[in-house]
């Protein structure tokens, strides 16, 4: 697993995608994995969760606009969403916009704050 050595501590990758995207370990797995278009039924199947975690975690994701969701009309009727991951390049701009963010404001509270006395 990638880490990022800071000083006094070490940070895996992963911990700095969850914390940015405030995702679970399980949310994070499933991005992660996301290598075609699946369905909620396709995640519960190879993750082994439930279908409600899976419905879940495939909203969340989609919510933090991490997927990308279409609906797909079955011939026996009724109709199915079919998910697939943003580009790397994509999700690789989106988390690092967000270090920046991060960074920034970590240089703003230490350059306003750090020898404060209150």
């Amino acid at each position: 697993m990638t880490a990022i050595n800071f000083s006094c501590t070490t940070i895996p990758v992963d911990d700095v995608l969850r914390c940015s995207w405030n995702l679970t370990k399980t949310e994070l797995n499933v991005l992660k994995a996301l290598d075609d278009e699946v369905t909620t039924n396709d995640i519960r199947d190879q993750h082994g969760i439930s279908i409600s975690l899976a419905q879940r975690t495939l909203k969340k994701l989609h919510d933090h606009d991490l997927v990308t969701r279409r609906q797909v009309n079955r011939r026996d009727g009724g109709y199915v969403y079919v998910y697939e991951r943003r580009p790397n390049a994509e999700l690789g701009n989106n988390i690092q916009a967000i270090i920046a963010d991060w960074c920034g404001r970590a240089k703003e509270a230490v350059s306003d704050n750090a020898f404060s006395t209150d």
